[in-house]
């Protein structure tokens, strides 16, 4: 699970001390501009041969770097929850898909990060 914030142009990802451990990977920090999309959707199954490092116990959790068709992925959720996805781009990674810590829920977290998408993106 993570922790969440926008603030100075950039969504910080705030993972906890054992998520980092499982996702053998610290905390992620995106520029708004490197977002394509955000969404919410239901924490995705994982076939176990994707995993390029971290952990995933099917249908448990999944917490690491992971081969996906359009290229790496970060995972950091347990099975059966609502995550925030983020469609990336110019970043190592492809798509983020992390589970968000409560109080914050991943659809105001979706909010937050459009709101700010929108309000950071020069009218055309």
């Amino acid at each position: 699970m993570a922790a969440i914030a926008v603030c100075e142009g950039t969504v910080h990802i705030q993972l906890r001390l054992w998520d980092k451990v499982l996702a053998v990977h610290g905390s992620l920090r995106i520029p708004l501009d490197h977002i394509e999309s955000v969404g919410v959707e239901p924490a995705p199954p994982v076939p176990w041969f994707t995993k390029l490092i971290g952990a995933n116990i099917p249908g448990v959790l999944a917490a690491g770097t992971f081969f996906t068709k359009g290229g790496l992925a970060f995972y950091d959720y347990g099975a059966g929850v609502e995550c925030l996805v983020l469609e990336l781009t110019h970043e190592k990674f492809v798509r983020a898909i992390v589970e968000v810590d409560p109080p914050q829920s991943a659809e105001q977290v979706a909010v937050q990060i459009r709101d700010a998408l929108t309000s950071a993106t020069p009218p055309r």
